[in-house]
């Protein structure tokens, strides 16, 4: 929530507080103070849509509280601590089923739009646990290929060319990429600045 890239835990307290703590050591980073205790979970979202996070806790003062948060602004892609749900699922059974063994319960999963049966839904080899835990998204593969450094030409002709490359990984240089992109460019070279307008080759 204040953008140094961890967690924090936000919770109530019979004090009166809200207490915000570090996720990495526990420290107390700051808190605040209502006019009675707090036995409510707070919740913590984009609440105005203005790409700040709010915290909203409700008091037995009959006080329900909206506090801003300073920092970083609010990363939509980024995912919450992995529980959901009263007694641990959605359906409140209590039961936790974890089917493909990443240390995330089934209803959470389904809940959070990840696969339940796999446990690296993007295939950027950090399992949906792991991305959860550091706010990625365990639905995009952040994790680009290594840079192809062997391109070669070759049988040119008036019109046709052979292109061949060492192909790279799909994660850096491990596993396998699904597919290439060819473009081609009548109208000069093709740089990162003019590679969207590039045409296509139909058959890449």
């Amino acid at each position: 929530m204040d953008g140094d890239g961890q967690l924090e835990v936000i919770v109530g307290s019979r004090d009166n507080s809200v207490y915000c703590l570090s996720g990495r050591t526990g420290a107390k980073l700051w808190n605040y103070t209502t006019g009675e205790d707090i036995e409510s979970s707070p919740a913590v979202a984009d609440v105005d849509g203005d790409g700040k996070l709010e915290i909203l806790v409700g008091s037995r003062d009959c006080g329900v509280y909206c506090l801003s948060v300073v920092g970083a602004p609010f990363n939509a892609g980024a995912y919450p601590w992995p529980s959901i749900g009263f007694r641990g699922d959605v359906q409140h059974s209590g039961r936790f089923v974890d089917s493909d063994h990443d240390g995330l319960k089934d209803g959470y999963e389904l809940t959070a739009g990840t696969n339940p049966n796999n446990p690296d839904s993007d295939g950027d080899t950090a399992t949906d646990y792991q991305e959860f835990l550091i706010s990625t998204n365990p639905l995009v593969d952040t994790v680009r290929p290594a840079t192809i450094n062997s391109l070669a030409v070759g049988g040119v002709t008036d019109t046709s060319v052979t292109l061949t490359w060492i192909a790279p990984g799909n994660n850096g240089n491990s596993g396998s990429a699904t597919g290439y992109w060819v473009k081609y460019s009548a109208t000069g070279a093709i740089n990162a600045s003019n590679w969207d307008s590039a045409t296509n080759y139909t058959q890449s």
